[in-house]
């Protein structure tokens, strides 16, 4: 589990404050979706079981979050491959729950 102030403290996820605090985006709602055992496993279960990066397994649940959808929708190119980042940026220390993929975990 990461905890929004875990996040900002790492060094990946220090350099996004800014950005999601301007965006509107409600990180809070963000941090709890990748926080549920079930998002966890399904990430697991994308990467172990189908070779697939692990947001595979949870990208359309991901994209239905209000303030995800929202984000989106207002189709900046440049502010969404930013977002992306901090997406990844997020995932990679989730990946601390599954210490045996901790090399091997990659996001879309």
């Amino acid at each position: 589990m990461v905890t929004k102030e875990e996040f900002f403290a790492h060094n990946q996820g220090k350099r996004f404050k800014e950005f999601l605090e301007e965006q509107r985006v409600d990180f809070d709602e963000i941090i709890d979706f990748f926080n549920q055992n079930k998002i966890l496993k399904q990430m697991e279960n994308a990467q172990r079981n189908h070779n697939l990066p692990a947001l595979a397994g949870v990208i359309m649940d991901f994209e239905k979050l209000s303030s995800v959808n929202r984000f989106f929708g207002l189709k900046d190119k440049h502010r969404s491959k930013f977002f992306r980042r901090v997406i990844d940026a997020l995932v990679f220390p989730a990946r601390r729950s599954f210490p045996d993929l901790s090399e091997t975990i990659t996001s879309t």
